[in-house]
Order: structure tokens, then sequence, then C-alpha cells
């Protein structure tokens, strides 16, 4: 009689379980499958009949299924800490799986070597390198005719050209958090539509102010592409290569800025002052929208793929890769799609999500409105800012915004300062010297373009990018120290060419390591967002540069390079205590 009552409570409770959708939650805990573990019905609160009920809303659910885990522990003899809910175990699993899954995924992509495809990415990437350099260029060299045109004050001009760098440092803000979102290949291909698009749309202002707010959409565009298009190309490459290729990518901007001289100087040629500027801005749409026709045919990064767990996206990119690349998908997967699942990051998290019977689940709209995206796109912000500010990353990540705050400070101060700068201390030089400025100044721009290939054979040999900016930056701030000295006090022209050209050299060279080095500094979740904002602290001094150097030189010709100087000394200290996390052996978490 007693086994028959014992029997129909099991049965009933059982029949109470099912009905609650937590049958398989329960099938799923681990002490479920171990026949010798202590029992694991310990239940609270009783109904009539003695049997033991579970809530139904899901907020009293998920507290008497952590009571449950509690006193599962209680009768077991363990002890977990306070606030802990049982899912420390979990925790460790999933990172663990993260890293499994990490260390899958690069060798896979490393198996692929190094053929047409990563020569189409890389080619991509470089178009985006020749855009910027193109719309930076065409800025500088349309600026007098547009001030003349609408008869403009000097701060006006300093104006129109600031808005496109405005634009740059306001995109960071969002571009970052927007590729973490979306994907990268969606936000470059919106981004150089935005260049092309507002580009043409320049043609037609008749307005100054209009036209300063149209440049600012154009510098949007071009300030979200950069860091988006740094991340495509470390996120798919090997990473054996991919240092060494983001490197070279950075002769892009100095091939932008021949095509927009050579360009430019064409059309003054046969054109008038007018017709000249509108045709300079319709030119500038050219590598935009080449570009953005060449962005469509890009496909998603596979570690975005992987970590988001899309694994038949996965699959779609490696079959597309390796069609290109002359290689049988079956070599580099030869499981199938056990290793796309392997691969996919977030599946342990996704697991223990689906653990919840599916009607506690949250529901979710079929149909996102724009104001869900919205929400989703603040949330993500939030998320992605917390975690490059984080306690783990947060020392990092000033070390990082130091440099790029110096990158941008001394090379785009350089640019605007040598031609005054050269004939300051040519006037000051003895009067039987003789030095042509105009050739001074071409000196200084070809001579640094050679940087790049150096960089690229250091980071393929396997050079780390702590000590290559540390170099670089040092070697720097000795040669602008170098050129105050021949400027201010030798007085020789020569050698003050040399040492500004020596500077610009060395800081070409750190531009060409920064973007990969921020890159692999943060993980594949927050990797654009990092790279972004610290490409948006870099471009607040490239705002900046134009009004401080005239006022610095107002006061003293070579004050904008001691200034400089002491700049370039303080980014030399932040390099020490730089952590790179990919290539240092940090887990990406």
């Amino acid at each position: 009689m007693v086994s028959r009552q014992l029997l129909f409570a099991v049965i009933v409770s059982w029949q109470a379980l099912h009905a609650a959708g937590l049958q398989r939650f329960i099938k799923r805990l681990p002490r479920f499958q171990n026949p010798s573990a202590a029992p694991l019905y310990q239940w609270h609160g009783t109904w009539h009949g003695g049997a033991s009920q579970p809530p139904n809303d899901a907020v009293t659910h998920r507290s008497w299924t952590a009571s449950l885990l509690r006193s599962e522990d209680t009768a077991t003899g363990s002890s977990a800490p306070a606030g802990n809910t049982g899912h420390s175990s979990e925790s460790d699993a999933e990172e663990h799986r993260r890293r499994v899954a990490n260390e899958k995924l690069e060798t896979a992509i490393g198996k692929m070597g190094f053929g047409w495809y990563q020569i189409f990415i890389w080619f991509v990437v470089m178009c985006v390198y020749i855009v910027d350099g193109a719309e930076i260029t065409m800025m500088s060299l349309v600026s007098t005719s547009v001030a003349e045109q609408f008869d403009l004050m000097s701060w006006k001009r300093g104006l129109l050209t600031s808005s496109v760098y405005a634009g740059m440092m306001a995109s960071g803000f969002f571009a970052g958090p927007l590729a973490d979102m979306m994907g990268r290949s969606r936000t470059l291909t919106l981004s150089t539509a935005m260049i092309c698009g507002f580009g043409l749309l320049s043609v037609t202002i008749e307005q100054f102010w209009m036209l300063c707010a149209v440049r600012f959409l154009v510098g949007v565009g071009t300030g979200a592409s950069l860091p988006t298009a740094a991340s495509l190309l470390t996120e798919t490459l090997p990473l054996s290569i991919a240092g060494a290729m983001s490197c070279l990518v950075f002769a892009g901007f100095n091939l932008g800025e021949y095509f927009a001289a050579v360009g430019a100087g064409r059309i003054w040629t046969f054109a008038g002052d007018m017709d000249a500027v509108k045709l300079i801005f319709m030119l500038g749409t050219v590598p935009a929208g080449f570009t953005c026709l060449l962005s469509l045919l890009v496909p998603e990064s596979p570690r975005f793929l992987a970590l988001k767990g899309r694994t038949k996206a996965l699959g779609r990119w490696f079959r597309w890769a390796c069609n290109l690349n002359g290689r049988r998908v079956g070599e580099i997967l030869p499981n199938g799609e056990k290793d796309l699942q392997e691969m996919s990051i977030p599946k342990a998290i996704k697991k223990r999500e689906r653990l919840w019977p599916p009607k506690l689940r949250p529901r979710r709209s079929p149909e996102p409105s724009m104001w869900n995206l919205a929400k989703k796109f603040r949330t993500i912000l939030q998320k992605n800012m917390g975690a490059i500010l984080s306690r783990d990353l947060r020392a990092q990540t000033l070390r990082m915004w130091c440099l790029w705050l110096a990158n941008n400070a001394v090379f785009y101060g350089l640019i605007f300062s040598i031609p005054q700068m050269l004939q300051s201390v040519m006037d000051m030089a003895a009067s039987g010297s003789v030095f042509d400025v105009a050739r001074g100044i071409s000196i200084t721009t070809s001579w640094p373009i050679l940087s790049i290939f150096p960089a690229a054979a250091l980071i393929y040999a396997g050079v780390k990018y702590r000590p290559m900016l540390r170099s670089s930056i040092g070697l720097a701030t000795v040669a602008l120290g170098g050129a105050v000295y021949y400027g201010a006090y030798a007085t020789s022209p020569v050698m003050f060419l040399v040492a500004v050209t020596a500077a610009k050299f060395f800081y070409n060279a750190s531009f060409d390591i920064l973007y990969p080095a921020s890159a692999a500094m943060y993980p594949t979740a927050v990797r654009a967002t990092g790279t972004s904002m610290g490409s948006t602290v870099g471009r607040f001094c490239a705002i900046l540069v134009g009004p401080v150097c005239t006022a610095l030189m107002d006061v003293n010709m070579l004050l904008p390079l001691t200034v400089m100087t002491v700049i370039s000394f303080v980014a030399f200290l932040s390099t020490f205590g730089l952590v790179i996390a990919e290539q240092d052996g940090k887990p990406e978490s």
C-alpha cells in the first residue's frame, strides 16, 4: 500500500513537471545523469496531497531553480560562495569552449594559406585607404578656391577643412558598435556609399554652411570605413600575415594623395576655378564609388560569423574562400558540420539558454522596428564601451589612445607646419646658403612612403607590435629634437630638412603599425569598437592641428615642433607596459 502511494506521488510529480515544461531542463542537469548522486527533488512549498509543485511564472521559476541548486549543493555536502547560483563551473566551461573555438578557427584559416581570396580582401581594404587619402588631399587643394568663391575669412577657411576631420571623429562613436552589431562588410558598404553620395551632393551646394555640413557627412563615412576595414582585414587573414598586410594597405593613403594631386592638376589646367572645384569634388567620389561596388562582393568576417554562431554563413565563407584559393573544403574542414559547430563561440551560452522552457523565454518581435534597433545599438554601445574601459582593458586602452593622439598630432602637425617652418629656417640661415623650399616639401612627402616596406617586413618576420611602436616613436622623438636644434640654434636648412623627414618617416611607420596593433589588442566582440574609438581620439587632435599650430607659429615659428617633441616623448613612455593580447598569449574572452 505504501509502495503504491509512493509510486502514485512520483507519477503525479512527474506529470506536474511535464506540464510546467521542465522535463528537458531536469534531464540536462548534471546530477540527474548520475544515479549515485543525492536526491535531486527537494522542492520548497507543498500543495494538497503532500507533493511538490514548481511555480508557473518566469520570475518565481528562476528564484525557485536557484534555491533548488543551492539546496542540492547543501544535500551533497558542497559549498559555494555567497551569491553563486551554481553557474561558476558553466562559466569556466564556456571560457574553455571559447578558447578552443578560437584555436580551431585560427587553425582552419591558417590552413587556407595565402591566395586570391586574401589578395582580394587586401585590395578592397587598400581602396578604403585610397579613398581616405584622396578626400583629405582634395579638401586641401580646393580650400583656397572655395574661400575665394564665398569670400571667406581665414578662420572660416580652416572650418571647411576641419569639417571633414570632425565627421571622422564623430563617426568613431557609432562606427565600431555598428560594425560589431551589423557586421564588418555591411558597415563598410554603408560608409563608402555615404562618401560617394554626399561627395556628389557637394557639387550642387551653393552655400558655405551647407557645404560644411555635407563635407562633415563625407567625413563621417570616411571615419567609419577605416576602422571597419582594419577589423575586417585582421579577422580574415591568417595571423602570420595579417599584421604585415595591414601595414602594406597604408600605402593606399599615399596612392590616394597622388591620385587627387595628379587629377586635380589636370583639372586645373583645362577648367576654370568654379568648374574645377566641382569637377574635383566629382573626382573624389570615383574611388569611393568603386570601393562601394567592391564591398558588395566582400563576405562577412569569419570570426564575426563564429562569434554570432552563424554556422551556415561560416560554411559558405569557407566554401567561397577555398574556391578562390583553389583548395578543397574537405582539407580545411575534415569533419564538415561538426568543425563548424565547434568553431561557433556562443553555442555554450545558447545551449544554456535553451534549458529554459519555451513558455518562459522572452518573446522577440518578428519584425524589429527602428526604435528597437536604436535601443539595441545603444545597448551594444554601452556594453562595448564598458568592455574596452573595464578593469582588464582600461590601462591598455588609455595607452593606445595616447599613441593615437601622438600619431595624429605629430603626423598631421608636420604636414601642416613643414612648409612655413622650412621657409623660416631658410630666412634665418646665412645669406649665402641656397635652399629650394618646394623641393624640400616634395622630399618630406615622398620619402616617408618607403617606411611601409620595412615595417611590413618586420611584422611578417614575427617582430611584435610593442617593440616596433616603441622604436619608431622613440626614433621619431630623437629626430624631432634634432629638428628643433638645427632649426633654432644651428640654423642648417639641409640638416633641418633631414631631421623633419626622418621624424615623418618614423611616424609614418608608427601609423602603419597602429591600426593592426589596435585590432590585435581587443577581442573579436569589441574589436571594431576599440579600433574606431582609438581612431576617434586621434581625429580630435587632427581637428585642432590647424588652429593650434597657427597660434603657436604666431609666437615662434618653431614652437609647434617643440610641442610635438614633448608629445612624442609622452607617447614613447606609454609604450612601456602595453599588452597586445594576440601576441602576448592572452586568451580572448
